[in-house]
This record gives structure tokens, C-alpha cells and sequence, in this order.
């Protein structure tokens, strides 16, 4: 029981880790704002951002259909709430697939650049980091990258 609420050992940690990060709503805006420049910026030097929903169809490009389900009815689980993103995570893995990291996700997107324009883009992926350390965000978030 926590706060007179009882709540299942995902619930909790999924509390824990949202808690964490939980800001308020003008410094998520802000956060909002600088992370739309960057992209907006990013864009401007050529770097192509994946569609919407594209991750799971590059983690599943290459598995057979059988895996695929099993996968997706991972993905189903830990939406429910019924597994935590750890679990999904190692289940996941055992079926083979792997889980870019975070940087390597950004460095993925810089691939096809130039050198220059590279040198160019992590400039300004510094810039933002750095703006971001004044709200008091400790990472780049990578949720629309």
C-alpha cells in the first residue's frame, strides 16, 4: 500500500521511473520548444527523422512471421501493464531482437551526412543539451527521433 492505494510491482515501478522525470508543464513546454527547434534545425542540414511508429517495424524487419507475433504480443503486454518495459525488454531479446542505444540512435540519424554538416549537427545537439541542463533535464530525450 502506498498511499492507501495498493498498486501491483509494475505499477510501483513505473511510478518510480515517471517520477522521476516528471516536470512541470511550462518547463515540459519548454523542453517541447527546444526539442521542435532542434529538429526543425537538424532538418535543415538534411537529417531525415523515422515516420511515426517506424521503430517497431525496424526492430521487426527481419524476424519471420511466428517471431513477429510473439513480439508484438510482448509490445501488447507491457501496454496493458501486465509486464514492465524491463520485462518486455528482456523477453524481447531472448525472441533476438536487439535494442539500438540511445546515442546510436542519434548517431544513425547523422550517418549520411558530411563531415562538415556532422560537425555541424552535433554543434547544435550540444547547444540543446545544454539548454536543457538549465531545466534541469539531464539527457536529450529521444522520444521522436
Amino acid at each position: 500500500m502506498y498511499n492507501n492505494v495498493q498498486i501491483t510491482n509494475s505499477a510501483w515501478h513505473r511510478s518510480l521511473v515517471y517520477e522521476k522525470h516528471m516536470l512541470d508543464e511550462a518547463t515540459k513546454q519548454k523542453v517541447q520548444a527546444i526539442m521542435e527547434e532542434l529538429k526543425t534545425n537538424l532538418a535543415s542540414l538534411g537529417v531525415t527523422f523515422p515516420e511515426k511508429g517506424d521503430k517497431f517495424s525496424r526492430l521487426l524487419a527481419n524476424l519471420d512471421e511466428d517471431t513477429k507475433a510473439k513480439a508484438q504480443a510482448i509490445f501488447e503486454k507491457q501496454k496493458a501493464g501486465e509486464i514492465t518495459r524491463e520485462q518486455a525488454k528482456q523477453q524481447l531479446e531472448a525472441l533476438g531482437i536487439s535494442f539500438p542505444k540511445k546515442e546510436d540512435k542519434l548517431n544513425e540519424l547523422l550517418t549520411n551526412l558530411d563531415e562538415d554538416t556532422k560537425a555541424k549537427a552535433q554543434e547544435l545537439i550540444e547547444e540543446a543539451k545544454e539548454k536543457l541542463a538549465e531545466l534541469g533535464v539531464d539527457h536529450l530525450p529521444h522520444r521522436g527521433f
